[in-house]
């Protein structure tokens, strides 16, 4: 059997679609399970267990561009679809495709492109996005703890890691904290850069530890922003790693304080402790998945705003972040080390 997995766009979501395809690999033993990801994304799911190959999805946009894409996997004769986005040109390139079986939410007007549509109701509303996702292919199924979220790293990786490590005067035992300060797609979600210094400070100075800076490349000023204020000596890794290099410096975290963001779910998947400071999302449904982890946030009235806002830029006061300060979240790290 040849099942094609149409991953979510974003880093984030593809991360908490582990677990799934971890389930259609048990549901469905010597399948072939191709994953369709932007390629951007897909890295981190390289050494999945249960990925038999990658197929790169094409930036290409426009009202032609789910029939070139149907089109093209034509070819490939697929059995079975799962569409994870709720888009419906996803349903649209899997049925243009001639895939026997579709299976997917039924939201945007898809209904009767797929041959499998899951009740997109107040139930699966409720889910968490790992449940969501395990619920497209195994609906009301019973899963456990191991049913999480997971990245995998080869033993080269986490000697580069190490290696990396040593090379900024990390030693093993050393206490290692990482600060995710960045977010993709506006300002809304980033807490004050004066705070993150702050605390990442507090954090060598009261805690002895050494503090690891996470970001791509266009977040590095705001890094350098935050090493200047801080006036401790941090590591500043933005820039300076690819996704499975930032994963493996995660793991090497005791602690891993962030913002709203795709790295905030690669740290929980590599085993790091999450501290994750949330503003104008609905967090209940995209919290950092372990139990080990800590949100903080506050509750606010930004009427006539709704609340969770969901947008990417505030266009008030920004209460839902400069309304948490460095106190409760280093009150929310307890001992750091546990």
């Amino acid at each position: 059997m040849k099942l094609l997995v149409r991953m979510s766009n974003w880093l984030g979501d593809v991360v908490l679609g582990t677990p799934a395809l971890r389930r259609l690999s048990e549901l469905f033993p010597g399948a072939e399970i191709a994953v369709l990801a932007p390629a951007g994304n897909r890295h981190i799911l390289l050494h999945h267990p249960a990925v038999t190959r990658f197929l790169d999805l094409p930036i290409e946009r426009g009202a032609w561009a789910p029939f070139k894409l149907g089109q093209a996997l034509r070819a490939e004769r697929f059995d079975r679809a799962y569409l994870f986005p709720n888009s419906f040109s996803s349903a649209l390139s899997a049925w243009w495709a001639n895939i026997p079986e579709r299976a997917g939410y039924a939201r945007e007007g898809r209904r009767v492109l797929l041959t499998d549509a899951r009740p997109r109701d107040a139930q699966a509303l409720s889910l968490h996005m790992v449940h969501y996702y395990l619920n497209l292919v195994e609906p009301g199924g019973a899963w456990g703890p191991e049913y999480r979220p997971r990245v995998y790293l080869t033993d080269d990786e986490k000697s580069w890691a190490e290696e990396y490590l040593a090379r900024h005067g990390v030693h093993p035992g050393d206490l290692i904290a990482g600060v995710n300060p960045g977010a993709v797609g506006g300002t809304a979600k980033r807490w004050l850069p004066e705070r993150f210094a702050v605390l990442a400070r507090r954090l060598v100075e009261e805690r002895g530890a050494r503090v690891l800076l996470f970001g791509n490349q266009a977040e590095r000023a705001l890094t350098e922003e935050i090493a200047r204020m801080a006036g401790a000596p941090l590591i500043n890794t933005a820039g300076e790693t690819n996704l499975r290099q930032l994963a493996a410096l995660m793991a090497r975290c005791a602690w891993v304080v962030t913002i709203d963001t795709g790295g905030m779910h690669v740290a929980d998947a590599v085993g790091a402790r999450v501290l994750a400071i949330i503003g104008p999302t609905i967090y209940q449904n995209t919290r950092p998945f372990g139990e080990k982890n800590v949100i903080v946030r506050v509750d606010v009235d930004c009427s006539p705003y709704r609340q969770p806002c969901m947008l990417k830029e505030c266009p008030i006061d920004h209460r839902c972040m400069t309304g948490i300060a460095v106190g409760r979240v280093w009150e929310a790290l307890g001992d750091g080390d546990e």
